[in-house]
Formats: structure tokens, C-alpha cells, sequence
């Protein structure tokens, strides 16, 4: 990235822990996400990534459907990095948001996320089940 971008990124970090989800809007933001938020926890800034992950959380519930289908990718990218990374403590907290991703039996829920984003999200809770019965 460039120094204009870092900046730019950073300010807008800044803009989503203080709550303003619309700067997931951007594309080149939402995409950048996840593997910051791993880089945090790698770093033990654990906090601040989590309230990165709650923002983004909180994106995927918004009834601006951009937001909500940016924010529903970026969260399922950051779930996979997660599984990666073996950062199941904080997987395990995203099941929710990951089950609301996968259409329920009404028709207009399926509209709601893009096909990639929720097969994402049926891969992971896949993943996490599995994890779970063996554990």
C-alpha cells in the first residue's frame, strides 16, 4: 500500500471503531479487514480486533444491502482466516452472524446475500461443527 492508502485505511479503522459502519461501503476497506484483524490478534491486540469483528457484525445486520453483503464478505473471509489461524475462542462467537448469512425457508431472505457469501458461511459452520465433535 501507499502512504496515501495507509492513511486513508487507518482513518477509516478508526471511523469503524467508533461505530460508523458505512465505511464498509468500500470495497478496498472491507477487503483489507480481514487480514488486519488477524494481524491484531497475532500482534495480541485482541481487543481492538474484536471490536473490529463487532462492527463488522453489526454491518452485516444493516438494512442498507450494500453494507450488509460487503460486511457479510468480509466477516466470512475473516471466519476462514480464524479457522486458519486456529482463533476458535472468536469463531466460536460468530456462529450466529454466520447462521444468519445462510437463507432460512422464506424466499426474501434468500436475496439477502450473495451465493459465494453464503456458501462461505455454510463452509465455516461446517468447519466449527466438525471441530466440535471432536472435540
Amino acid at each position: 500500500m501507499r502512504k496515501q492508502q495507509i492513511v486513508k485505511f487507518q482513518e477509516a479503522l478508526k471511523r469503524l471503531l467508533s461505530g460508523e459502519q458505512e465505511v464498509l461501503h468500500h470495497t478496498d476497506i472491507s477487503t483489507a479487514l480481514p487480514g488486519t484483524i488477524i494481524r491484531l490478534l497475532d500482534n495480541k491486540k485482541s481487543q481492538i480486533a474484536c471490536n473490529l469483528v463487532e462492527q463488522v457484525t453489526q454491518g452485516v445486520q444493516s438494512h442498507d444491502s450494500r453494507l450488509r453483503q460487503n460486511s457479510a464478505d468480509c466477516l466470512t473471509k475473516t471466519a476462514n482466516l480464524l479457522a486458519e489461524k486456529e482463533y476458535w475462542q472468536i469463531l466460536d462467537k460468530l456462529v450466529p452472524v454466520l447462521e444468519s448469512i445462510i437463507p432460512q425457508k422464506k424466499v426474501t431472505d434468500s436475496a439477502r446475500f450473495s451465493d459465494r457469501v453464503q456458501a462461505a458461511a455454510k463452509n465455516i459452520l461446517t468447519l466449527i461443527k466438525t471441530r466440535e465433535d471432536q472435540r
